[in-house]
């Protein structure tokens, strides 16, 4: 008997082992994913802004497929969700000029630096404000 149980509690152990680890494991992977595909957003964002740059023309296609999948993946963010909300309704409502869409765009990526935990400390608004581009 004594045998039997001993057996019957370490597979019963190695079961709920085996199982805890599958959900933690699965949940850490989840939590990964959901984190790359943010900064994945945050880098088009980054890498398309000089598009609304004078000179650049009439087509920010890029920039604004990014801006657009940020709502999606930023869903969990109340803070990016309030940037993107008011961003819109200035656009929407003709309120938008340089210095407001510069203020949107600052706003924005330090919510989003926020959300992800990325120190934006040393980084000066002017690089975000302000993207390299070439004159046309």
């Amino acid at each position: 008997m004594d045998w039997a149980q001993t057996l019957l509690s370490g597979a019963i152990g190695a079961i709920v082992g085996s199982l805890a680890a599958a959900i933690y494991t699965n949940s850490f992977s989840r939590i990964q994913e959901i984190r790359r595909v943010k900064l994945d957003t945050l880098r088009k964002l980054a890498a398309t802004r000089y598009m609304l740059t004078s000179g650049y023309g009439d087509r920010p296609d890029a920039f604004l497929q990014a801006l657009n999948e940020a709502s999606i993946v930023f869903q969990d963010s109340p803070k990016v969700l309030g940037v993107l909300e008011e961003l819109h309704s200035d656009v929407l409502g003709g309120r938008v000029n340089d210095p407001i869409l510069e203020q949107h765009l600052l706003k924005l990526f330090q919510a989003m630096f926020d959300n992800l935990g990325i120190d934006h400390g040393n980084l000066r608004d002017s690089y975000i404000t302000k993207p390299f581009t070439r004159r046309i």
